[in-house]
């Protein structure tokens, strides 16, 4: 909501009464966005769910990787949180 208020605030001047073309333009620019954090947040529980064990525990190690090296685990975190928009 943040983001769609400051959008709109900046776009304001040019739209005058009909935030249509406005919220149009923003829909556009956070489709990829939404694209991928809704296929990451599907992706993952799906991956650490096969059943295969050598898999799992490849995602075990990713996840402790991640969990051992903040540089990694960072982008990932505010991805899921913000997205892109940070």
């Amino acid at each position: 909501a943040q983001t769609l208020a400051g959008w709109l605030a900046s776009r304001a001047a040019n739209a005058g009464a009909n935030p249509g073309p406005a919220l149009a333009e923003f829909a556009s620019a956070r489709h990829l966005d939404r694209f991928i954090t809704a296929g990451l947040t599907d992706f993952m529980p799906r991956i650490f769910a096969t059943g295969l064990a050598p898999v799992e525990h490849a995602c075990g190690a990713a996840l402790l990787g991640m969990d051992l090296a903040s540089p990694l685990r960072a982008p990932l975190a505010q991805h899921l949180l913000q997205g892109f928009r940070a």
